[in-house]
């Protein structure tokens, strides 16, 4: 009995420390992100226009993951269900959004603004990107908002094996759809680590394609 009741006190104050660490964490992170979102609308000459919608649209996704880790903190200190629902929604819309906005900044440097040829490439096409962007964003928001929702598929009731991350273990109800998007997680993530590394070897490995080099770059004379 008497090593049941110390388990029991262990597991609570290391959720008591879990819930301080991530709260803490969560909120420098949030504050963060609004500085940089800020410094991005503020100095809109500073940044080309590709390079500041994509890392705008990072800032926002980490902005927005940061909120559901801040939801999941407050679950984790005796919050509503409700609360975790929600946490569990923007924590996999944030890492999802983030991954795919890195994704779309490496597609974007490819194809639609070029930072080094002085062509179409050179110039900021608003519509292609935005044809990237908003598919994007109704699918993963389509994706976060399924696991949480009231389907019968889904078992919302059950405590979650990861805090509030709507994945289920394999034979219980939910689960494909979780190794669905632990599948998909892992897609993005290896379509946003290509163009990057084909980005850094095409302008980076070489003198003359450095986009950092001594000479005049392409992105001072953008409009």
């Amino acid at each position: 009995m008497e090593s049941k009741n110390s388990s029991a006190s262990l597991a609570i104050t290391s959720d008591s420390s879990l819930q301080k660490l991530l709260t803490v964490a969560s909120s420098l992170v949030l504050c963060g992100c609004i500085v940089a979102m800020v410094t991005k609308v503020v100095f809109f000459k500073v940044f080309p226009k590709i390079w500041k919608c994509c890392l705008l649209s990072q800032d926002v996704a980490c902005f927005l993951l940061s909120i559901g880790l801040l939801l999941v903190a407050c679950n984790l200190g005796g919050a509503r269900g409700s609360t975790c629902k929600a946490g569990g929604f923007f924590v996999v819309f944030g890492f999802l959004d983030f991954l795919s906005s890195i994704a779309i900044t490496g597609i974007a440097l490819l194809i639609i603004q070029n930072p080094t040829k002085m062509s179409q490439l050179s110039t900021f096409r608003w519509r292609l990107y935005i044809s990237f962007l908003i598919p994007q964003k109704i699918l993963t928001t389509i994706l976060a908002a399924i696991p949480v929702s009231s389907l019968e598929y889904f078992d919302t009731d059950s405590p979650y094996t990861l805090a509030c991350f709507p994945v289920r273990q394999e034979g219980k109800r939910g689960a494909a759809f979780g190794a669905i998007l632990i599948f998909i997680l892992w897609g993005v993530m290896v379509v946003a680590v290509v163009p990057s590394v084909i980005l850094a070897v095409r302008y980076w490995a070489g003198s003359g394609t450095r986009v950092h080099a001594s000479t005049p770059s392409l992105w001072q004379t953008q409009k």
